[in-house]
């Protein structure tokens, strides 16, 4: 049909034939779900252009400036939250640190 649902995905991860396949390429039984989840846009099941885009987005380590990309977003999406919700950074200290500031400073936008 062109897509997996959830049960029909597990069930790769159970097979000995594409055990050996998803070893292959880097995913143990233990991650189906996780791997399921991320493939997934949603809707609960993974259409074939999402699995191909998907791996292919997964091969091979993060790159440091990848990491950093994920760090500036989550910084950014951080700072939003809390200047429309009123949050407290859930870690105030660690980032506060590490724009070398004390408690109680006023901070700049790093970016």
């Amino acid at each position: 049909s062109g897509t997996l649902c959830w049960e029909e995905f597990q069930d790769s991860f159970q097979d000995v034939e594409m055990t050996k396949m998803w070893m292959l390429l880097d995913f143990a039984p233990f991650e189906c779900r996780e791997l399921f989840k991320l493939l997934d846009d949603g809707d609960g099941e993974i259409e074939t252009n999402e699995f191909f885009e998907g791996l292919s987005r997964m091969k091979g380590p993060a790159q440091s400036k990848d990491v950093f990309r994920l760090q500036k977003t989550l910084s950014k999406l951080q700072l939003t939250l809390n200047e429309n919700f009123g949050l407290e950074p859930a870690f105030a200290d660690e980032t506060e640190s590490q724009r070398g500031m004390s408690k109680g400073s006023v901070a700049s936008k790093p970016w």
